[in-house]
């Protein structure tokens, strides 16, 4: 904003011919130009839809935590691709831990159960491991702290 020559307080632009408050003529001077006031701002590098869409840390390891194994984290951050083949995966394993476990004499009962664990666990080690990473641009999504 241009500031009238004699008083120094500002006023707007259209104020050329007489200053508000003082009264002097001509209060701007002539070779005043305003800024560009984008010129202070950087210029947003690559998509902005990807700033709209920035996740934030702490759910997807809450989700990654929980239910990891069902491909949440996945469908969290919107690749449903990626979280589908997660939960067909991880009830593939499930299915394996429980048929193994089954044919261990004395444990058959519990089979199901301890499949279910080892998937359990598997999601958990996925999860220590997001939080102990110093970058959160997982599987090509930003994530905010």
């Amino acid at each position: 904003m241009p500031r009238c020559r004699e008083c120094g307080r500002e006023i707007t632009r259209f104020d050329r011919d007489i200053c508000p408050y003082c009264g002097t003529p001509s209060p701007i001077e002539e070779n005043y130009q305003t800024e560009d006031m984008t010129s202070f701002f950087s210029k947003v590098d690559g998509n902005v839809e990807d700033l709209k869409k920035a996740k934030r840390k702490r759910i997807y390891v809450l989700f990654l935590f929980l239910l990891g194994f069902a491909g949440a984290d996945y469908f969290y951050l919107g690749f449903w691709k990626k979280g589908t083949i997660c939960a067909v995966i991880s009830f593939l394993l499930f299915a394996l831990f429980s048929v193994c476990f089954y044919f261990i004499p004395g444990v058959e009962f519990l089979s199901i159960l301890i499949g279910f664990l080892l998937i359990l666990l598997l999601s958990f080690i996925r999860g220590f491991l997001a939080l102990r990473k110093e970058t959160f641009d997982v599987t090509g999504e930003t994530l905010i702290e």
